[in-house]
Formats: C-alpha cells, sequence, structure tokens
C-alpha cells in the first residue's frame, strides 16, 4: 500500500509540473521582416522590422540587440507583442537577441529569443 501511495503521489507530481516546466521554456518569439515578408537575409542599409510575440507586457520592457550590441527598448504592447525597425550598414551575419528586464531598475536581463540573419 505504501508503494502504491509513493507512486501516486510521484505520478500527481509529474502532471501538476509538467505544464509549469514547459511554460517555463516561454512561448517568445522573433522574426525578421522585410517588405512585409519573413525572412533570415537581409538587404545592406535597408530597413527592416523585428518583430516580437509571446512576451510578458507589464510590468518589464525588452531590448533588441544585434550581435550582443547595438540594443534598443522596444515597446511591449498588451498582448505582448512587440515591432522595432533597423537598418544594418555593414554587410555579414549577425545575431539578433531580445532580452526582458528582471525587474523595474532595468539593471538585469533574461535572453527570451533570438534569430540569425544575413545581411547581404
Amino acid at each position: 500500500m505504501k508503494r502504491w501511495s509513493a507512486v501516486a503521489i510521484l505520478g500527481l507530481l509529474l502532471v501538476l509540473t509538467t505544464p509549469a516546466a514547459s511554460a517555463a521554456g516561454g512561448p517568445w518569439r522573433v522574426s525578421v521582416w522585410q517588405s512585409g515578408v519573413a525572412t533570415d537575409q537581409v538587404q545592406v542599409a535597408a530597413v527592416f522590422e523585428v518583430k516580437g510575440a509571446g512576451f510578458h507586457a507589464k510590468p518589464h520592457p525588452v531590448k533588441v540587440c544585434l550581435s550582443g550590441s547595438q540594443c534598443q527598448l522596444a515597446d511591449l504592447q498588451q498582448d505582448g507583442t512587440f515591432l522595432v525597425s533597423r537598418t544594418i550598414l555593414s554587410p555579414g551575419t549577425y545575431n539578433i537577441t531580445v532580452h526582458q528586464a528582471k525587474d523595474s531598475k532595468l539593471m538585469e536581463w533574461h535572453l527570451r529569443a533570438e534569430q540569425q540573419i544575413t545581411v547581404q
């Protein structure tokens, strides 16, 4: 009887924590758009958009960075989306990262999403 109870408790804990564990990975998504088309290749010196979705809209903002620098803050909409426009003047491969602030002091940030792009 004790063994069955232990197995039942472990099974219940597994069922209860599995959704929380998958949610901890987050629903965060980032995509790059140029001329209205989603892409991973953009033209040098041409404006493109970085769109994000699935972020926690309150209370902390996100910052969008190109290869770890050139970061800019993005305003989140109520539905957890954002849009920023960027231009890159040098060809190459860049990593776009999106970080969300841990607290209102904006001192610590959590990496939430990333995408690599090629600029030609």
